[in-house]
């Protein structure tokens, strides 16, 4: 329902006028209150007392009002654009309603009320009245664009300014649309990510192939073949972006299984949760990287974000295919790392004993400088993540954290294998954790800095590799107390990501064997983890089952008992 609004009241309290006297403030509230008080009782007694009626369950649908404000062509046919002082008829095309099946409402009397918005569940006045478009949007475009300008494309690539999050709009999202009311075949691929991406807020089930997505990717095509086949524009950005759509848009699985390991934070930072297990077409990533190279590289699109656009897709794909990525990091990413290296060295609440600092310990045990470069700036992005979750002043944005953890991700995934290097344990006395650091690297991005939403098959996969790398390296007989430090965090990330994993008994029984060599409790155990990777709000509550677990197979007479000696012999 509408009502007129009661005008603005403005007082001023800055005059330099040399009459001017300050207003007691008592009087100036009471003189707006009695104003207020006046027009409430004008609309009283114009429109009388209203009644509101819940109708039955029959007509539960039929909402009689004469002040609802709702448009009806054979009611109010003298209804009237304020904005240019056209009458609309009865032609006036509205919006088909919202599918029922989509909404998830607790009565039928909500129902009705979310069935007559003229501009469907996501509310009314959606329309831009100066819009220009090579298309003649209908109603449900409008909706459509209006969401992508301000809620998912600011939400997929967020800018880094502090209070950018207030704001509606993003410079990603205003470029975006701008190209694609210009570019028909953008347009249509806009609406195609639209429509499912609303279709995924709304909890409803992604319909890929419905008729209204393949007449629309139809239509993107079409006009893509028309638009490319003038040489010119086949290597447009919006060209790239167009692909990059369709490709990212053929296969959409954001089911999350239903007892996860982790409880990983910030699932929605760049539509992670929808987004992280996205099949992409090879026909169009391959398509996107031939343009990429006829182009000259990554680094020299200009459409904002469209790089790392990119560079993300190319990132969840690799990991959930357990593949390199195509394409190389860009420069723009790395300086976000080394912007998150110099907060966390000036940041005053950060703690100088956590940080992923223990790793530089074990450099004669495998932990090579290049691993370093990758465990580091991870760490400290789980840092900027609790940070970001306690509400602590002074960290870094959405924005920043986005696209550090993505080149963070990025490097790892570059980061070669023990295989690859031809590396192995029985050239040195000592055994070489570099594989199995690695493999735990990824279990603990998976669950904390870089949470897809599916991650089984992708925890299923490390934990095998990460059990066959332990068995290898024959670290579990090495007997050194520092060593023994690693391998417990190691055995414990381990461990949490074999949850209803063949491998959970297997883990649960070498913890139990590193446990009686520390004698270390649960308390002090995790204050020697956040000296290596580690988030309790994430790790902690599955680590505990997996130490309550180990302990039914650990002698009563080690548990918890201080270890003599936890010095690092090397």
């Amino acid at each position: 329902m509408s009502s007129p609004s009661n005008p603005f009241l403005f007082v001023n309290e800055t005059s330099n006028a040399p009459t001017y006297k300050v207003g007691y403030r008592p009087d100036v509230r009471s003189h707006i209150r009695k104003h207020v008080a006046r027009g409430l009782n004008k609309r009283k007694r114009s429109h009388g007392d209203q009644q509101v009626e819940l109708a039955s369950g029959e007509s539960g649908m039929q909402l009689a009002s004469s002040s609802t404000g709702v448009y009806d062509p054979q009611s109010s046919p003298s209804l009237y654009c304020q904005a240019c002082g056209s009458y609309f008829n009865s032609s006036f095309a509205r919006s088909p309603s919202a599918n029922e099946n989509h909404i998830h409402t607790p009565n039928q009397m909500w129902r009705a009320v979310l069935g007559l918005s003229p501009r469907e569940v996501l509310g009314s006045g959606r329309n831009d009245p100066f819009l220009t478009s090579a298309e003649i949007p209908d109603p449900g475009s409008h909706e459509l664009m209006d969401l992508a300008v301000t809620y998912l494309i600011p939400g997929l690539m967020p800018d880094d300014h502090p209070n950018r999050s207030l704001s509606l709009t993003s410079t990603s999202s205003r470029t975006w649309v701008s190209a694609a009311l210009e570019l028909p075949c953008l347009f249509n691929a806009m609406l195609v990510a639209c429509s499912l991406e609303r279709d995924f807020l709304r909890h409803s089930t992604v319909e890929v192939e419905s008729p209204y997505i393949l007449s629309k990717k139809l239509i993107v095509i079409q006009k893509l073949n028309e638009f490319i086949s003038d040489p010119k524009n086949a290597s447009r950005d919006e060209v790239l972006l167009t692909i990059l759509i369709l490709a990212s848009h053929e296969r959409v699985d954001a089911k999350e299984e239903p007892n996860k390991p982790f409880n990983s934070p910030l699932k929605t930072m760049q539509w992670l949760n929808m987004y992280g297990n996205c099949t992409y077409a090879p026909t169009h990533m391959k398509a996107l990287c031939d343009l990429v190279n006829l182009r000259g590289g990554l680094e020299v699109i200009k459409l904002p974000s469209m790089a790392e656009m990119i560079v993300l897709g190319d990132t969840i794909s690799s990991l959930n295919t357990f593949s390199k990525p195509t394409f190389a990091p860009i420069r723009v990413h790395e300086a976000y790392i080394a912007l998150a290296m110099e907060w966390a060295k000036t940041s005053p609440h950060l703690p100088s004993r956590v940080l992923a600092t223990s790793f530089g310990r074990y450099a004669e045990f495998g932990i090579s400088e290049p691993l370093l470069e990758i465990l580091e700036p991870l760490g400290i992005t789980a840092w900027a993540i609790s940070y970001h979750l306690e509400g602590k002043p002074a960290g870094l944005t959405i924005g920043e954290m986005g696209r550090t953890r993505t080149a963070v991700m990025k490097r790892l995934l570059l980061l070669p294998s023990a295989e690859e290097m031809s590396m192995t344990s029985a050239e040195s006395e000592r055994p070489n954790l570099y594989e199995c650091c690695r493999l735990t690297a990824f279990i603990f991005s998976v669950a904390v800095t870089f949470p897809i939403p599916n991650t089984f098959d992708v925890l299923q996969h490390y934990v095998r590799l990460l059990k066959a790398a332990i068995e290898d390296s024959c670290v579990m007989s090495y007997d050194d107390v520092g060593v023994s430090e690693i391998v417990l965090w190691i055995l414990t990330l381990g461990g949490i990501a074999a949850l209803d994993k063949p491998e959970r008994a297997w883990f649960a029984e070498q913890l139990s064997i590193v446990r009686e060599k520390l004698r270390i409790n649960w308390h002090d155990a995790t204050k020697d983890f956040e000296t290596f990777l580690w988030l309790e709000s994430a790790c902690g509550a599955g680590g505990l089952l997996l130490w309550e677990e180990s302990s039914a197979l650990v002698s009563p007479e080690y548990i918890d008992t201080p270890c003599p000696s936890s010095v690092l012999i090397i």
